[in-house]
């Protein structure tokens, strides 16, 4: 099942500004169901640390690994870093400057 990690986690790997206080994980749409079944029988539904995506095909367009860690790409992390706000979106805008020097 492909999954792609964004956020605080996929930050810290590129940026390593932010701690990752929890992960997001993007996952198919069409595969939701698999992953639910695969969470739930391993004992990982309910509250944790672990934010789980429905998209489309579309956000793994231009991912990549990160030492061994697939993570979406530099802009799509930038644009759930901006959208989340606080110090991800300053992460996101410091992330700009690193990678496109704007």
């Amino acid at each position: 099942m492909e999954y792609a990690f964004t956020g605080y986690f996929a930050e810290n790997l590129v940026g390593n500004y932010l701690f990752p206080r929890y992960y997001e994980i993007y996952v198919n749409d069409y595969e939701l169901e698999k992953w639910h079944d695969l969470l739930t029988n391993s004992g990982y539904v309910g509250k944790g640390n672990v934010k789980i995506i429905s998209t489309d095909h579309h956000v793994f367009f231009e991912k990549y690994d990160v030492e061994g860690w697939p993570v979406v790409s530099i802009q799509q992390l930038i644009v759930d870093l901006l959208r989340e706000g606080a110090e991800c979106g300053e992460a996101g805008e410091r992330l700009m400057k690193m990678i496109y020097h704007a």
